[in-house]
């Protein structure tokens, strides 16, 4: 998350809204999403620009009881590296469907959010979100950038900033929320469940189970670069990979969505895994929302004699367990994987 002043706009507009930051020529049809305050705002070029007006001029807006310096919040969601890749290289519809859970559930954490960032619950608040495909290095990196307005519309026509301590505070909060909102539609959209890489500290599900070994360190060089720097400081921690990222940032090149899929598919084969590895973790028979309950509920009976820490912690055990997530009462479950 970052401030933007009036003066920052210019390169957000010129770059993350245009596609250029994320390495294309531009943006596609359905990339832009306005939320909120926004929602009906025309959804091209102008409109774009008559935003960028707002903004900009934002702080000189009479309708404020107090004066503001940044006129929005830059809120970066970024989708588990394994849901990239399985938006960069399944085919159509598989691969709209995970853009479409990972938009989804940005707009659930956005409405959950509504209630810290306006005090007392009350007011309109208002965002636009950027969809980017690509890190620097031009690996699979779905994550969106969430243009929040400082800006809280009240029912009296009066306007005051949103609550930004309340956002800077609860960032991990809502990293977790989104992640079990993504795994959720994930579920319900391709029948893929996610589960979680840890046991003592929950991080929200990131993993797909049977997700090719080896395959994310492929498409993760940017991360390596940046890890590798800061391994040769003999430096850690978020201060020394944000200096890493910055030392380390190569100029963009600029590819159409064809080449990116061509481009990635290249490196797949190259690397010595197939489409197919990703095509089969996705279940023949997809289960609805309603099919998952039911087997939680049958599921939660048959085990109910016996203790959840017992089969947690049992001898005998395989290694390379994985943890299975029930979204709904958090229970989390080790079984063979």
């Amino acid at each position: 998350m970052s401030s933007l002043h009036p003066a920052r706009l210019s390169y957000y507009f010129s770059g993350v809204a245009t596609g250029i930051e994320d390495c294309r020529p531009r943006l596609e049809e359905g990339e832009i999403t306005y939320l909120g305050g926004w929602l009906h705002r025309p959804n091209d070029e102008r409109g774009l620009e008559e935003l960028f007006r707002e903004l900009k001029n934002l702080g000189k807006d009479p309708r404020f009881v107090r004066p503001i310096k940044n006129v929005a919040y830059d809120l970066c969601w970024v989708a588990p590296k394994q849901l990239s890749i399985l938006f960069g290289l399944l085919p159509e519809p598989e691969s709209s469907q995970v853009a479409e859970a990972h938009a989804k559930a940005i707009a659930g954490c956005l409405e959950a959010m509504h209630s810290r960032v306006v005090r007392d619950g009350r007011g309109k608040i208002s965002a636009v979100a950027f969809l980017h495909l690509t890190s620097r290095s031009l690996d699979p990196h779905l994550h969106s950038h969430v243009i929040l307005a400082n800006r809280v519309e009240l029912d009296d026509g009066s306007c005051r900033a949103v609550d930004s301590t309340n956002i800077y505070r609860n960032s991990t909060e809502w990293s977790l929320l989104y992640r079990r909102l993504v795994a959720e539609e994930v579920r319900d959209r391709l029948g893929v469940v996610m589960i979680e890489r840890g046991l003592t500290e929950p991080g929200g599900p990131t993993e797909v189970p049977g997700f090719p070994k080896g395959l994310a360190t492929v498409f993760s060089k940017r991360s390596l670069q940046v890890s590798d720097l800061a391994g040769r400081w003999g430096a850690s921690g978020r201060g020394a990979s944000r200096r890493a990222s910055l030392m380390t940032r190569a100029d963009k090149t600029v590819m159409g969505p064809r080449e990116l899929r061509e481009r990635w598919a290249s490196e797949l084969e190259d690397a010595g895994f197939t489409v197919r590895q990703l095509e089969d973790l996705l279940p023949r028979v997809r289960h609805t929302s309603r099919s998952f309950s039911l087997i939680r509920r049958i599921d939660d009976s048959s085990r109910a004699e016996e203790s959840l820490f017992r089969r947690v912690t049992s001898p005998g055990r395989a290694e390379g367990s994985v943890k299975l997530v029930s979204f709904e009462d958090d229970l989390y479950q080790r079984m063979h994987a």
